[in-house]
């Protein structure tokens, strides 16, 4: 089999498809990691994965999460699901109040920031 992988941002990208033609999709990623011999380890895979546009990101992430809810064994507590259905229930009633997602993040910045420069000082 030949080995053809080009790279955009120096991540490999493209794998021969089963009849040689090479085919774009950065979800090739970890198979041409494979077939380029290398060992897919965390630092390499995400290495290259921070390497892809913010979109291709995403959807790695997404099935990621997607692949850890699938593979959770792990029984919650009576207490958790109380709470979750509370939460939960209080978001379709309306009244829980809601933080847009920028929000929270710049507002997890900025203390990370605040916390990183306390201990510069």
């Amino acid at each position: 089999m030949h080995q053809n992988a080009r790279s955009r941002a120096g991540v490999p990208t493209v794998l021969d498809g089963a009849d040689g033609d090479a085919t774009e999709d950065s979800t090739n990623l970890l198979p041409c990691i494979k077939v380029m011999g290398m060992t897919a380890s965390f630092d390499t895979v995400l290495e290259y994965a921070l390497q892809l546009p913010a979109e291709d990101r995403s959807r790695i992430a997404s099935r990621l999460i997607e692949s850890v809810d699938e593979a959770d064994d792990v029984e919650m507590s009576p207490a958790w699901k109380a709470e979750i259905e509370s939460r939960m229930e209080s978001i379709r009633e309306g009244t829980a109040t809601l933080i847009p997602h920028d929000e929270v993040m710049a507002e997890v910045h900025r203390k990370l920031a605040a916390q990183r420069a306390g201990r510069s000082a």
